[in-house]
C-alpha cells in the first residue's frame, strides 16, 4: 500500500512539473522570443524563424518539426521518457496556440531583458521536465540520443551548442543583435538549467583502484590539500592485492586528478560521481 501512494505521489509530481514546465516553455516562446524578433534555438527557434519570415504560425510549425523527433524518442529512447516528451510537447503547442488565441501579454520593450528572461523561463521549464523524466522535444531529443551512446556528455552543453547553430542560421531573417540576443537567451538557459538540475552539487567524489596508493595519496594531497580515504581491496578475478581510494574534491578538477594518476600510475582505474555535501558528510548522488 505504502509503495503504492509513493507511485502515485510521483505520478502527481511528475504531471505536475510536466505541465508547470510545459507552460514557461510557451510563455517564453509567445511573450518573448517571438515578439522581439530572435530566435532562441532549438525547435522553438526554427518555429520563431517561420513565424517572424510570414510563413507559419509558431505553435503549428513547433508540433510539425517534433513529429519525427517524437517517433525516434518513442523507437530509441526509454517508454516513460518518450510518453512524457510527447506530453509536454504538445502541451507546449496547445498552450501557445491558447495564448496566441487569447491576446496573451506579449513583452516588447527592452530586448536584452527579454532575451534574459526567456532564457531563465526555459532554462527552468527544461530542467523541470528533464527531472521528471521527459524533455520539451526538439534538442532535448537529441540531446538524450547522444547521450545514451555517450554518458559522459552533459545535456545543458549539448542543447547550447544545438542552440549555437540553430541561432546561425537565424541570420538568414534577423538582424546581428537579434543573434547575440539569442545567444544571451542560450546561456542564460545553459546555466539556470545546470543550477536547476544540479542543485546542492557541490564536487566530485573520486573512486580510484590502484596497486600504488602511497604515491597518488601523497600526490593528491600535495596538490589539492585533501586527504583521501584509502581500503584494501582484491579484484574479482585476481588475487593481487590493490587500494580503493575515495577523494572529494570541488567541481572542475577531472582533468588535474588525470595528470595526478598518468604520473603516479598509469595502470590506474578510476572513475567519478557527482556528490553534494549534506549534514551526514558527503552525499553521492
Amino acid at each position: 500500500m505504502r509503495k503504492r501512494k509513493l507511485s502515485a505521489a510521483k505520478l502527481a509530481a511528475d504531471a505536475l512539473a510536466l505541465a508547470v514546465g510545459s507552460f514557461l516553455s510557451a510563455f517564453a516562446l509567445h511573450s518573448f522570443i517571438i515578439p522581439n524578433g530572435f530566435v532562441s534555438g532549438g525547435v522553438g527557434g526554427i518555429s520563431a524563424i517561420l513565424e517572424n519570415a510570414g510563413m507559419i504560425k509558431s505553435y503549428i510549425s513547433y508540433y510539425l518539426f517534433n513529429i519525427p523527433l517524437l517517433i525516434a524518442a518513442v523507437i530509441k529512447l526509454k517508454k516513460d521518457f518518450a510518453v512524457k516528451t510527447v506530453i509536454s510537447a504538445t502541451l507546449v503547442s496547445v498552450i501557445m496556440g491558447l495564448m496566441e488565441s487569447s491576446g496573451f501579454l506579449r513583452f516588447t520593450g527592452d530586448r536584452l531583458l527579454a532575451a534574459i528572461y526567456s532564457g531563465v523561463l526555459f532554462g527552468i521549464s527544461l530542467g523541470m521536465v528533464y527531472e521528471a523524466g521527459g524533455s520539451t522535444g526538439g534538442s532535448e531529443i537529441i540531446a538524450n540520443l547522444i547521450t545514451k551512446r555517450r554518458p559522459e556528455a552533459k545535456v545543458s552543453v549539448l542543447i547550447l551548442a544545438m542552440d549555437v547553430i540553430i541561432i546561425a542560421f537565424g541570420l538568414l531573417v534577423f538582424d546581428g543583435w537579434s543573434v547575440i540576443y539569442a545567444l544571451v537567451c542560450s546561456v542564460v538557459c545553459e546555466k539556470i538549467m545546470a543550477v536547476y538540475l544540479d542543485k546542492g552539487r557541490m564536487g566530485d567524489m573520486y573512486y580510484i583502484v590502484t596497486e600504488r596508493p602511497e604515491g597518488i595519496l601523497a600526490a593528491l594531497n600535495n596538490r589539492f590539500g585533501r586527504e583521501g580515504i584509502a581500503v584494501e581491496a582484491r579484484g574479482s578475478t585476481s588475487d593481487a592485492p590493490k587500494t580503493l581510494i575515495k577523494l572529494f574534491l570541488p567541481n572542475g578538477k577531472q582533468h588535474k586528478v588525470k595528470q595526478t594518476l598518468a604520473a603516479e600510475d598509469g595502470g590506474a582505474f578510476a572513475f567519478v560521481a557527482g556528490a553534494a555535501i549534506s549534514s551526514k558528510g558527503n552525499r553521492v548522488k
